[in-house]
């Protein structure tokens, strides 16, 4: 709650000076501050009466809030979030023109493993659908349009043809990679890139992921890549979206968090700009507010996390397993049009059918998904791109100039990718997740995501601090890695069970087994 004022502080003007500067008092920083010292708060502003203030209005964070009233374990939590948006990395967009599609500009979809992130879909009675990709997504490499892996690999990399990966899908050479006298080595690697040139030749990692896209990957520990890929072996490819986007998780429980007496706050005033300690409780400071608490959840990742100062908030920092911790930027982009033109395409071969992810990293934009629904004029959307790496960030610095630039560049790279003139958009939405849309170890940190797991649950020993997010998980880059990690942080310190996965658990698979086209 917030420090009460000194009889000093009162005496200066009393409570009338607030009230003649009322208007003033959260525009005026003189004012503000005079106002601050007199009775802590201006008369406009919002009293908190915290207990535990989890830091960050993202899934993770929500789901925390919600779940300690939920069980009773709680009565006064406060969530502060920098943004006025919640939902973090979780971000939807919809175009006027096609009212009932979705644009996920952050988080996508859950797969049917994800049993955490099901069991919040019928708690809260969240309406969702199937949204599975078209099974045989079409590929552009080095110039070269097809849907077979093995029609890719003659035609774009020939020299893969001869030798013994010449039978081999991608994920046969992955799992040949990923063999235990491999791995066994791999700690004499700098990064993942290093180790699997290595083993599948420059131009079989270049095949690999021309195939699969992400090649963000290769600049993570090889030991961390590894450990992340083991958690995607048990996914399905079997996936579910609430029918509003994933947003509809984010609203659900900000309402029910809400309604059992979470108190939300967002907005730049609230954004925690320290955390440091005075006797027994932690002391969080905004650029209008002070509160101290005696429980403290870090909800944010490590980027936003990374610019708070404060005592704790510098210990929580130099952990060397929060040091550890690489951030993926990724750019994602859509566009409407007045037409489905995709599906026009004469050409059989050419054509794009809804929910046929099209993958090319020749001009930067990865992953282009048609949408399947339409608008009351035919109007139709297109997800132009999806990219990490280089590539993402090069569109990151794009964005950074006037968006008619963006969208010339876009369109140019959308021509060349469906090689043929296409139509002017009607408009167009972009993101750029400069923070990281997920999350690597860093090459030379000999910190594990397992070890990063178990750090969070108490990241200092003997106090009551819980650090929570799907960075802090080795299931990094899913909505499910965020709540196992908030699960864990229950059960340390408050004793609420975690929830035991369904009997007919989707167990892992082989990595030769696995079709990481449709996993990622």
């Amino acid at each position: 709650m917030l420090a009460s004022c000194s009889s000093e502080c009162k005496d200066l003007s009393g409570e009338s000076f607030c009230v003649h500067y009322k208007k003033l008092c959260t525009t005026n920083v003189n004012v503000k501050q005079a106002c601050r010292k007199t009775c802590g708060l201006c008369k406009c502003a919002t009293p908190m009466d915290c207990d535990v203030a989890i830091v960050g209005g993202g899934l993770a964070g929500l789901y925390m809030a919600e779940s300690l009233l939920r069980h009773k374990k709680e009565t006064k939590v406060c969530v502060f979030e920098r943004d006025v948006r919640l939902g973090g990395r979780i971000f939807d967009y919809v175009f006027p023109q096609v009212p009932d599609e979705v644009v996920g500009l952050g988080a996508w979809r859950i797969d049917m493993a994800h049993y955490n992130m099901r069991n919040i879909l019928s708690r809260l009675n969240i309406p969702h659908k199937d949204w599975n990709f078209y099974s045989n997504p079409r590929t552009e490499t080095r110039g070269f349009f097809a849907r077979d892996e093995h029609e890719i690999k003659r035609k774009s990399f020939p020299s893969l043809t001869q030798g013994k990966f010449k039978d081999m899908t991608c994920s046969q050479m992955l799992d040949y990679l990923l063999r235990k006298e491999h791995v066994d080595k791999i700690h004499n690697f700098a990064t993942f890139e290093t180790f699997q040139k290595h083993y599948l030749t420059p131009e079989g990692s270049r095949f690999y992921f021309d195939v699969f896209g992400y090649d963000g990957d290769l600049n993570g520990s090889p030991e961390g890549v590894v450990e992340f890929y083991e958690q995607l072996a048990a996914l399905t490819g079997k996936e579910i979206r609430p029918l509003r986007g994933m947003s509809a998780f984010i609203e659900a429980l900000a309402k029910s968090a809400r309604g059992l007496g979470t108190k939300i706050f967002t907005g730049d005033n609230h954004k925690i700009l320290s955390i440091g300690k005075q006797t027994n409780q932690f002391v969080l400071k905004t650029s209008q507010y002070e509160v101290s608490v005696g429980k403290l959840v870090v909800a944010a990742p490590p980027g936003a996390f990374g610019s708070v100062s404060g005592s704790v908030a510098e210990q929580i920092q130099r952990a060397p397993e929060f040091q550890s911790i690489l951030p993926r930027p990724a750019f994602k982009g859509a566009a409407v049009y007045p037409t489905a033109w995709w599906e026009e395409i004469t050409n059989v071969k050419d054509k794009l059918y809804p929910m046929e992810r099209f993958l090319s990293n020749s001009d930067c934009l990865g992953w282009t998904l048609p949408h399947s629904g339409s608008g009351r004029n035919g109007e139709a959307v297109l997800h132009v791109a999806y990219k990490d790496g280089v590539c993402g960030e090069k569109w990151g610095e794009i964005l950074k100039l006037p968006k008619d630039v963006m969208d010339r560049e876009i369109h140019r790279a959308l021509e060349y990718k469906f090689n043929r003139k296409i139509p002017k958009p009607l408009s167009t939405v972009y993101q750029y997740w400069n923070e990281g849309a997920w999350y690597l170890q860093k090459p030379g940190s000999h910190v594990s995501m397992k070890q990063v797991t178990q750090w969070a649950k108490r990241p200092i020993a003997g106090e009551e601090i819980y650090v929570i997010g799907s960075a802090y998980h080795p299931y990094r880059g899913y909505s499910e890695g965020a709540i196992m990690s908030a699960n864990n942080a229950l059960n340390d310190g408050w004793k609420i069970p975690i929830p035991s996965p369904p009997q007919q658990q989707y167990a892992p698979k082989g990595f030769a087994d696995v079709n990481w086209k449709n996993i990622r």
